[in-house]
């Protein structure tokens, strides 16, 4: 539980330092109310359309696969190891047999692993040795 409300946070402040939301931010603050010394002149209106608002009227993409899919997973070898979905890894079994293939699910207790030309494999935590990435 610890460990999600730690990337949940960093995910915060990734999102808040991004250009789009500081843009935003900057589009949000009301222009000042000065009032001119003299009523004999009117100011004339500038328009207030600029480069960055016409980027934050445009949703930035939404990145996904290794972005979203990062996480953890305690293997009885070597500890926390982070594995992101789509990645190729050669998993090492406690029972000495690895499988080496493209990483599907990710959760607290097992990883699915899906070899080429054949079916997916679960590996409980329990049973995984250590993850390699395969290059």
């Amino acid at each position: 539980m610890l460990r999600r409300l730690v990337t949940l946070a960093a995910l915060a402040a990734f999102a808040l330092a991004t250009p789009a939301f500081a843009a935003a931010k900057a589009a949000k603050k009301p222009a000042s109310t000065k009032k001119a010394a003299s009523t004999k002149k009117k100011a004339v209106a500038t328009p207030t359309a600029t480069p960055v608002a016409e980027a934050v009227a445009t949703p930035a993409p939404v990145k996904k696969g290794k972005a979203l899919d990062r996480t953890f997973i305690k293997t009885t070898r070597a500890g926390w190891q982070e594995v992101v979905v789509g990645d190729k890894v050669i998993a090492t079994k406690d029972n000495g047999k690895k499988v080496t293939g493209t990483i599907k699910e990710v959760s607290d207790y097992a990883i699915v692993i899906e070899p080429k030309g054949s079916d997916r494999v679960t590996i409980a935590r329990n049973d995984l040795a250590q993850v390699f990435a395969d290059r």
